[in-house]
């Protein structure tokens, strides 16, 4: 629809200030939020090449009697990637589980930064048939799209920040658990960082899981809190120790005995060359004998562990750094290290909990 009128070019910023001044009086956030009304709602097994060909005797739309809005909704996403030159359309196939059909959004390419595998969608646009080498399959021309429930984008591994920080959302939280590491991420992402312990509970879209948490609860604790619409999980750690593996029984008692029979062994010096004989690591080497510290089975002697001669019994799980280790090989496995639908599936079991779940576990934390 449209308008017009004439008055006095003099008179042209009065009414600019007035119709300012009227919208800000009477519109509303929702009386801005564009609507696009849907004329047929359909399931996925409906669309077929008979039904789309006989939608066409319809024709021709025009002003007055324009072409239908379809809608599906309750779709996954089974594949997305932007197309053309620029790289500016997007190219979907969607799934309810059944049946596939392929989404083309000309200029919609920005789409495909905020969608990730299995996204759950609504889609609105225009049937058509799209026809190569005498083939002919239903597809959806796209006007619209929104996802309901919330995403997880993976940027685990991501170290260039470059590509990745421009497809965060400016309003997204930059949050770390460490905050020794609050430094580093705010000089590499020129964000303010905020540390996850100073966190009040707050209604966040957007959060990016800079480093890791010493624990799960860590995590539900914060996610917990504000239930974000978008998770980025980068999970930077400065040194992993997944790799290096919790050693074994076994490799405790050779160490052990190996001292005793020997009575000391200076650490720093020897570590590297006894390591490579048994096949190990000289942290494994370090490691084993800080455990052995701990629990009083050692004494360190200028650089040397020695042998206590009548040690106390107790449990290499009694020891903090054996507990520090075993706890962190295990948060590295469960997010670092873990496929993606797994680590969506970690995640999901605290966003995807009852509200009253959440209420109780606040009380908790």
């Amino acid at each position: 629809m449209a308008a017009g009128l004439t008055l006095p070019i003099e008179n042209v910023e009065t009414l600019r200030e007035n119709l300012i001044r009227q919208g800000e009086e009477t519109l509303t956030d929702e009386d801005l939020v564009p609507v696009l009304e849907i004329d047929v709602r359909l399931s996925l097994d409906e669309v077929d090449i008979p039904s789309i060909e006989s939608l066409r005797e319809l024709a021709p739309f025009g002003i007055g009697f324009s072409k239908p809005v379809y809608g599906l909704a309750g779709l996954s996403v089974e594949s997305s990637r932007k197309i053309g030159a620029m790289k500016n359309h997007l190219k979907l196939t969607v799934t309810d589980g059944h049946s596939q059909l392929d989404v083309v959004g000309f200029g919609l390419g920005h789409i495909e930064d905020e969608l990730t595998p299995d996204a759950k969608i609504s889609l609105a646009g225009d049937l058509q048939i799209n026809e190569w080498n005498g083939r002919k399959k239903p597809q959806l021309l796209l006007k619209d799209l929104k996802s309901s429930g919330w995403q997880l984008f993976d940027v685990r591994g991501e170290r260039v920040l470059s590509r990745w920080m421009p497809s965060i959302p400016a309003d997204a939280l930059f949050i770390a658990f460490r905050k020794e590491n609050a430094a580093k991420f705010r000089a590499d992402t020129g964000k303010d960082i905020l540390i996850c312990s100073q966190i009040e509970p707050t209604d966040a879209k957007s959060v990016v899981l800079l480093d890791l948490p010493e624990t799960l609860e860590e995590l539900e604790g914060l996610l917990g809190s504000c239930s974000p619409a978008r998770v980025y999980a980068h999970f930077h750690v400065p040194e992993s120790r997944y790799f290096m593996g919790l050693p074994d029984r076994k490799q405790f008692g050779w160490y052990y005995t190996f001292l005793k029979q020997r009575g000391s062994l200076h650490v720093m010096r020897e570590a590297e060359r006894l390591a490579k004989h048994r096949g190990l690591s000289r942290d494994t080497i370090i490691f084993m004998t800080k455990v052995f510290f701990e629990l009083g089975f050692v004494t360190m002697e200028n650089g040397f562990a020695v042998c206590v001669p009548d040690p106390p019994k107790r449990d290499l799980s009694e020891s903090e750094s054996y507990q520090g280790l075993e706890r962190q090989i295990g948060i590295e496995q469960a997010l670092l290290y873990s496929p993606y639908m797994e680590l969506r599936r970690v995640i999901g079991a605290i966003l995807d909990a009852p509200d009253t779940a959440r209420e109780e576990q606040q009380l908790w934390i």
